[in-house]
């Protein structure tokens, strides 16, 4: 099941242009994923045949792909992922203005909030999601 699915993320890497996985390699310390360079190993990477790996290694794929496509998030909620990766990246991330603003991933984040005019519409048979009263 692995080497199938090794064989389509490759055609996907071949298509932009940019090299393929040899094998899956994941970075013990934070858990990227990154191609090996031919023969050589890099230090610090493993080889996997794990298939929570696989699946990160695929997650990475479409950060890659659908960049600016605004599926990151979804993915990262779906696969249960949102809080970690939000923890290994930067504390802090600029706004469209060049404010600079601390992330704050709670647990509610993984919900939406519901948009108040379909809760007025509603006349409170709806209501907001935990969180964002």
């Amino acid at each position: 099941m692995l080497q199938s699915g090794l064989k389509y993320l490759n055609v996907v890497r071949t298509r932009a242009q940019i090299p393929v996985y040899t094998s899956l390699t994941i970075k013990t310390t934070v858990s990227l994923i990154v191609p090996t360079l031919g023969n050589k190993e890099i230090k610090g990477y493993t080889t996997t045949t794990d298939i929570e790996h696989f699946r990160r290694a695929i997650l990475n794929e479409r950060m890659v792909e659908l960049l600016g496509e605004g599926h990151r998030w979804f993915d990262l909620v779906r696969m249960g992922l949102l809080k970690l990766v939000a923890e290994q990246s930067a504390a802090y991330a600029y706004t469209v203005d060049n404010k600079v603003v601390q992330r704050n991933i709670q647990s509610f984040n993984i919900f939406r909030p519901i948009p108040m005019r379909e809760i007025s519409i509603h006349k409170g048979n709806l209501i907001q999601n935990y969180g964002y009263n």
